[in-house]
């Protein structure tokens, strides 16, 4: 998954001074440390205290250099293999980490100063030794102490160096999960778990930029973890806000998309991916939905079913219903066009289920969402055009309730068909049966090699010889219109005029190569469609459910957010009703299963 991209840490403009320093024998080393930091301890024994004068920004300056010297030579001494050599033993002994965390928070207007430059410890020892340094209580402590002031309203700069730090905790995290016995700490003696990281994280998930991208990825990390462990499951469900900000973040981002675009053609339909970079409060709003796709798809079950919970009441029902009922046409227009592209991003069935549920089972002023969609078709413009792009969208999903609602239920009654003309529907075609068998005897030399792997259709061939070619030349004599398409405008002229320009044998060639691939994607078209509705309740073939009878469309959302159709015959449902409503073929099995 892209949003578990293991991603580099963001560059500083301090980093610079952090360049590597030649070493020479590890006593110079470690003597050279020893003396830096009682340098460095003079100046934070003189200023270090509420009595003292304040430390200048040279006295800063001057820790900070000292500090930036000695964890460079720690960083040197892991580089030669030793993971836990005499001088961070002796940075662990000093407790040098934590006495800096004490005195910068007497550095006054340079505090934040201070922040950024123990986050780039921080960052500097968690890259180069891993994970060995965060089992220390000496690194651990003051690491902790600092994630919490950090936490609260800082600059931008250290911020982003914040979110790095945990970032990188995190991958640390899913990869060696024993530390979670350093960063979580359990419910006890009626106290609320703590997962310092996590919730620390949760205030940068909808940010935009690199903070956000970040952020986001190491809450993935997290709930990678909560699947694997139900604490952190029960954690985020019962004790932190991280649902309820997730899917009302999504409400506070719609809230600032566009309502109308200007400029637009009157063939406009749809929103596309350059949309979206040209549109920056749309590409941030499409991040987090993103986002919360992955945790869908990725989170232990106990946090998914609180996130779909949250999205479908506190942003599909109390947001997006209203959006769809506005008096402005242009408005309705841009919260349909959202509502497609929402749908063709989303992957995960159950926020699929969610978004259907909404569609098929809500209503906005006493009709059904999905009713109201299709009846805007027959408006003049971009509302017609916008709604049947939508209604394709929710078509190309494979869902049967989908496809209950908007076709089945009003052919299966054949209520369209004369009485006299409906038993010639059963009857059974024996001219396409012929033409199976008589494309049956094509000879094997002349089927394409794709074919033999069930990937292309005979009727695609490779065929050379004279007859072959005069078949399928008098088979691409049909209009030529109709098997191509060319973009309008002036291209479209251009192209006739190519074409009326080159001799009718090349122009026919062109169009029977055109023909041949529009029936080879039809055929996959219509392989990828049956493979995706096998999982169907009915195969809806005029015997089950049989032809003739009504259908009623009884949406059950339970726990899983199914919908259950109930299929029941004109004779029984006048006489049982109440017992007829019970019916059905059964809502367990998952019937969304073919969408995307």
């Amino acid at each position: 998954m892209s949003w578990l991209r293991r991603r580099s840490p963001v560059p500083s403009p301090a980093r610079s001074t952090w360049e590597a320093l030649p070493v020479a024998d590890q006593a110079a080393c470690l003597d050279t440390l020893q003396s830096h930091w009682v340098d460095a301890l003079t100046i934070i024994r003189k200023t270090g205290s509420a009595l003292k004068a304040k430390p200048t920004s040279d006295d800063v300056n001057g820790v900070c250099n000292y500090v930036q010297k000695m964890v460079l030579l720690l960083l040197e001494e892991g580089r030669n293999g030793e993971m836990h050599g005499p001088m961070l033993d002796y940075f662990m002994t000093e407790n040098i980490l934590d006495e800096i965390l004490a005195w910068s928070s007497y550095t006054g207007k340079n505090i934040n100063k201070m922040k950024l430059e123990q986050l780039h410890i921080f960052e500097l020892l968690i890259s180069e030794l891993q994970h060995s340094v965060l089992v220390h209580k000496a690194i651990l402590r003051p690491l902790t102490k600092l994630l919490q002031v950090c936490g609260e309203r800082s600059p931008v700069d250290v911020e982003k160096a914040l979110v790095c730090v945990l970032n990188q905790i995190c991958m640390c995290l899913s990869q060696y999960t024993a530390l979670l016995d350093f960063f979580f700490t359990p419910s006890a003696d009626n106290q609320a778990s703590k997962f310092l990281v996590f919730s620390v994280l949760i205030q940068f998930m909808h940010r935009d930029g690199t903070i956000g991208d970040q952020a986001r990825n190491s809450l993935l990390h997290c709930m990678v973890l909560s699947a694997r462990f139900d604490c952190i499951a029960q954690y985020i469900t019962a004790n932190s806000n991280f649902c309820p900000v997730l899917a009302t973040g999504l409400s506070g981002l719609y809230s600032v998309l566009p309502r109308k675009l200007a400029d637009l053609p009157e063939d406009w339909h749809e929103l596309r991916d350059e949309d979206k970079e040209q549109i920056p409060e749309l590409k941030t709003f499409i991040d987090s939905l993103w986002f919360c796709n992955a945790v869908a798809e990725v989170a232990h079950p106990l946090v998914r079913d609180q996130l779909i919970d949250y999205v479908y009441h506190g942003f599909l029902l109390c947001v997006l219903g209203p959006a769809l009922c506005q008096s402005s046409t242009d408005e309705v227009v841009m919260t349909t066009a959202y509502l497609k592209l929402f749908i063709s991003t989303i992957t995960d069935k159950s926020l699929m289920r969610a978004f259907l549920r909404f569609f098929l089972g809500e209503k906005v002023e006493e009709t059904l969402i999905i009713d109201t969609v299709v009846s805007r078709i027959n408006h003049p413009g971009q509302l017609c055009l916008v709604s049947l792009s939508l209604i394709h969208s929710l078509l190309d999903l494979n869902c049967e309730e989908v496809m209950l609602h908007l076709v089945f239920r009003h052919l299966i009654p054949l209520s369209h068909v004369m009485v006299s003309q409906r038993r010639s529907l059963k009857t059974i075609d024996m001219y396409g049966s012929s033409s199976e068998k008589f494309l049956s005897l094509i000879p094997a030399c002349c089927i394409s090699e794709q074919s033999t792997d069930g990937s292309s259709s005979p009727i695609i061939s490779t065929l050379n010889t004279s007859a072959t070619k005069s078949i399928l030349s008098k088979t691409s004599s049909l209009k030529q219109s109709s098997f191509r398409f060319m973009k309008s405008g002036n291209k479209n002229v251009e192209n006739r005029a190519a074409i009326s320009s080159v001799s009718p044998g090349s122009r026919l060639e062109h169009f029977e190569t055109d023909y041949l691939k529009y029936l080879h994607d039809a055929r996959q078209g219509v392989r990828t469609c049956s493979q995706a509705c096998c999982c169907w309740s009915a195969p809806y073939d005029s015997e089950n459910p049989p032809a003739g009878v009504e259908i009623t469309f009884a949406p059950n959302f339970a726990s899983e957010a199914q919908l259950t159709v109930g299929v029941k015959k004109k004779r029984q449902c006048r006489a049982e009703a109440a017992a007829a409503a019970t019916a059905g073929h059964g809502c367990e099995r998952d019937r969304c299963g073919g969408s995307r």
